[in-house]
């Protein structure tokens, strides 16, 4: 639903809505009037009522990009209210992710529906996911369902993970909040594409897994072994994973893995990030460099032939 038909629709709605509906109208087209806007799509999300949800919907579609988000915000104070009186909203929320066209307007609902964590919208998104063809949104869907929880959510992502290739990546993420699906995930530890690989290393360390898959991964993969290392309990698995990153013939997992050992602050990492010293150039040396000084409160030249001088600091 567009904001022209939402707002015609809303003018004469009861509940104080009229008024908000009116500013938001009058000044859409006004760059410099968006502040009054966003006020009134702000009372809007208080008024949590079906007729306020269509119009919040209409507005997913706004030429201003800060009201879209304004307008996803509102809509998830719907979470404050509780399952009884969101009930008419949630509905205008379902039917419009089931019907509208645009891919952005599914995603916003989804994003919504993720913080509100209603369980009455799973069968809905389980539905939505397995038709959907736009990554980005299937990605939203998937991590609403994540959330959400129920087994109904692990059914239907596991499906989509099985039987979508472009949800694939996206259902892996969304298993990773829930608990016991370690053995299903890692199953696509080896798939082709990267993105599903990293998406298995995602949700393997948000399921706490004993071990994640950190062989000959690809760039995606690689980046995402990096951020997952401050997280990983085990000090010898994280050692092996940083001698992968910090070897890789892509800067940026090389690039990665530095910061991954910096926010990790494990004084055992600290020999790897001297020797890329020695072996990088130019922006990745700079980084490897400054990451020492934060670490270890040291100041060596980041030369070729520091190595010796930064043990000797450690």
């Amino acid at each position: 639903m567009g904001i022209a038909v939402a707002i015609v629709l809303l003018i004469t709605a009861p509940g104080g809505i009229e008024k908000h509906a009116q500013v938001i109208k009058r000044n859409e087209k006004k760059p410099y009037e968006q502040a009054q806007r966003a006020k009134a799509i702000r009372a809007l999300g208080s008024i949590a009522t079906a007729a306020s949800t269509k119009l919040l919907i209409g507005l997913l579609e706004d030429a201003f990009a800060h009201q879209r988000d304004n307008a996803v915000s509102a809509l998830i104070a719907l979470k404050k209210k509780s399952a009884e009186e969101r009930g008419p909203s949630l509905q205008v929320l379902l039917t419009s992710l089931r019907s509208t066209r645009s891919a952005e307007t599914r995603r916003h609902i989804a994003t919504a529906l993720r913080v509100i964590r209603d369980p009455a919208a799973i069968t809905t998104l389980a539905r939505a996911i397995l038709k959907e063809k736009n990554p980005a949104t299937a990605k939203a869907m998937a991590l609403a369902l994540g959330r959400i929880g129920k087994h109904e959510s692990a059914v239907a992502l596991r499906k989509a993970a099985e039987t979508r290739p472009v949800a694939r990546a996206a259902a892996i993420r969304g298993l990773g909040y829930l608990v016991g699906e370690s053995e299903f995930v890692r199953k696509f530890g080896k798939d082709r594409d990267d993105a599903v690989r990293a998406a298995v290393v995602d949700a393997l360390i948000r399921l706490r897994s004993e071990s994640v898959p950190s062989d000959n991964p690809g760039p995606l993969q690689g980046v995402a072994l990096a951020e997952a290392l401050p997280r990983l309990g085990d000090a010898m698995a994280a050692r092996k994973i940083a001698e992968v990153l910090l070897s890789h013939s892509s800067w940026r997992v090389r690039s990665a893995g530095i910061a991954g050992i910096e926010s990790r602050r494990q004084n055992a990492l600290l020999d790897l990030l001297v020797m890329r010293i020695e072996k990088e150039t130019g922006r990745l040396r700079h980084d490897a460099w400054m990451a020492l000084k934060r670490l270890t409160g040291r100041d060596v030249p980041p030369t070729r032939n520091s190595g010796g001088r930064w043990e000797r600091c450690m």
